[in-house]
């Protein structure tokens, strides 16, 4: 009776471990999708920009994305740097002087083509700004 207890232990060793592996990979593989961190949307690329502020109604970033850091320039050469991670998008515009900074915050659509936020200057202005890539 015991080396039949046994052998129907050894045979079913095999089958549960497989059970138990495979429901512990898959949890642990959802767990991880869902704490992990949303890659980010690419963003690279031309950019034109409308905004509620007075001094930027209207302007154009190129963007250079590398994972989450965001680097790039505006349409006269300023120094852009930034970060987007998920569909979040944080920028700067570095201008001549602290006054000439320009820079938004924001959300990217799901397809990566749009994005909008809020929008602030260096002389304390604001508003929001929509964007769309070319």
């Amino acid at each position: 009776m015991q080396l039949k207890n046994l052998i129907r232990s050894l045979v079913l060793l095999p089958t549960l471990l497989f059970v138990f592996t495979a429901q512990g990979a898959a949890l642990a593989a959802s767990s991880t999708s869902a704490q992990g961190v949303a890659p980010a949307i690419k963003v690279t690329g031309t950019w034109n920009f409308t905004s509620t502020d007075s001094l930027y109604p209207q302007f154009t970033l190129i963007f250079k994305q590398v994972g989450h850091k965001l680097r790039g320039h505006d349409s006269g050469g300023e120094r852009i740097t930034g970060r987007v991670v998920g569909r979040k998008i944080s920028f700067t515009v570095h201008g001549v002087s602290s006054e000439d900074d320009y820079g938004g915050s924001g959300t990217i659509s799901r397809d990566g083509l749009t994005m909008q936020g809020t929008f602030w200057d260096g002389f304390g202005g604001g508003g929001v700004f929509q964007a769309q890539k070319v």
